[in-house]
């Protein structure tokens, strides 16, 4: 997927969201619960070169099932603005503790 940013807004579109993500590992934990509290099923779409490479968090519209409980990065990340000075060092402070994680993985364990 590629971002459709509205007027330099972010449109909600799903194409920032991949199946790979540095989560923390209470957040990693805390996904797992919503999934099996929820019931939740990986969505699919479709796939680049055969692999489906977006979140199992969207749903067939592209709207994400967990959003109100999303992880950080999820949270700060915006496709629409260029990296400012002290971007960097945000990310990489917010996932210092975090690990990179295939969040179609969490509904296998």
């Amino acid at each position: 997927m590629v971002c459709n940013l509205k007027n330099g807004s972010c449109s909600k579109c799903g194409g920032c969201c991949s199946n790979i993500l540095p989560l923390t590992d209470n957040e990693k934990n805390k996904i797992k619960k919503i999934i099996k509290k929820r019931k939740l099923k990986p969505s699919y779409h479709i796939p680049l070169n055969g692999f489906d490479m977006t979140c199992p968090m969207l749903d067939s519209n592209s709207r994400c099932r967990i959003y109100e409980d999303r992880q950080n990065i999820c949270r700060v990340y915006r496709c629409d603005k260029s990296i400012e000075q002290g971007a960097v060092e945000f990310y990489r402070s917010l996932t210092a503790k975090a690990k990179p994680v295939i969040m179609r993985d969490l509904f296998n364990e």
